[in-house]
């Protein structure tokens, strides 16, 4: 996927006062569970950002065996294209190999192309997780472009309302936003459970073909942020995530009054050092979905810097903790 952003005006630190409840104490030693126990539907601290997607027909063609069979295509459209938005590559990946789908070798080489860490697989369920949703795009009698997303996840476009493209997806008024916004059930894995979700999703298509994959020019975006307050050494920080940040990272940040798109250097991904105050901690997720992440204490400057090494990827298939 690739990724575009255009910077508005970022009213996370409006909403946030508003909003807080409780202030999170992050622990000097050991780890702390921290809980983003705030959800809210609308731009998040990455800013106004959309991901180009490529149609299904240009993925690799042993990939796409283990993306979903769609019933009841919209025939009344022209120049008809499918494409398949997943939200758990990994999860996704491992069932279809548990399925017979990939071989594993096929499974293993996605697994060091992604770079994954042996840790990331004690987040997998043996279970079937619907973790992706799907839309079509092409264009009717007159020519004009309409889109139909599976909203509820059956993997059936019959029961869905075909939609015209508005003419821009993004505005700096919230409610404006949230009219253009659908709402699509997904699937996670909370550590115990299969859950499911509804996440909001925003859909353009613009005018200019994708030239890198010949494709129309589609771009998605998923206008929802969780978020917390942790205090450390008499310190507010904010703790976000964004929809749509790759890798499970989020923005850990001082509380003060910052405009526009939350700074890039505030982003911290899976396994890093971030400083916070004068002490050091690794963020690790806890579970996929992003509702409760950890800071472990006891790390140093020099291990920030060396963070960046290569991680060890595995030669053999791990195994998930839960396999229930």
């Amino acid at each position: 996927m690739k990724k575009v952003t255009t910077l508005f005006l970022f009213t996370l630190f409006i909403v946030m006062g508003a909003f807080a409840q409780t202030v999170q104490s992050l622990n000097k030693t050991g780890s702390t569970d921290i809980s983003l126990n705030i959800k809210v539907n609308d731009i998040g601290p990455g800013g106004n950002s959309s991901s180009g997607l490529r149609s299904n027909d240009k993925v690799d063609s042993i990939a796409l065996t283990g993306y979903p069979k769609l019933k009841n295509l919209p025939d009344s459209l022209s120049d008809l294209k499918i494409y398949t938005v997943i939200k758990n590559q990994l999860q996704f990946d491992y069932q279809n190999y548990r399925n017979r789908v990939y071989s594993k070798q096929f499974f293993l080489n996605k697994y060091k192309n992604y770079k994954w860490l042996r840790e990331d697989t004690l987040k997998l369920t043996n279970r079937m997780v619907k973790c992706y949703f799907s839309f079509a795009v092409g264009y009717d009698r007159a020519n004009k472009p309409k889109f139909v997303i599976d909203v509820n996840g059956n993997n059936d476009f019959g029961d869905d309302e075909l939609r015209t493209f508005t003419a821009r997806i993004f505005t700096l008024n919230s409610e404006l936003n949230l009219l253009n916004t659908l709402q699509v059930a997904i699937e996670y894995y909370d550590g115990k459970n299969v859950c499911i979700e509804q996440i909001p999703f925003l859909l353009n298509m613009s005018d200019v073909q994708n030239t890198q994959y010949k494709d129309y020019a589609v771009t998605i975006s998923i206008p929802q942020y969780k978020y917390t307050i942790i205090s450390y050494e008499g310190r507010n920080y904010y703790v976000c995530t964004d929809m749509n940040l790759y890798y499970q990272s989020v923005f850990i940040f001082p509380e003060e009054p910052l405009f526009g798109k939350v700074p890039d250097k505030y982003i911290t991904k899976p396994n890093q050092i971030v400083k916070i105050g004068n002490s050091y901690f690794k963020y690790e997720t806890v579970n996929l979905n992003q509702n409760m992440i950890r800071l472990t204490a006891g790390f140093s400057e020099s291990d920030m810097k060396t963070q960046n090494e290569k991680p060890i990827l595995p030669t053999t298939i791990p195994r998930p903790a839960v396999t229930n």
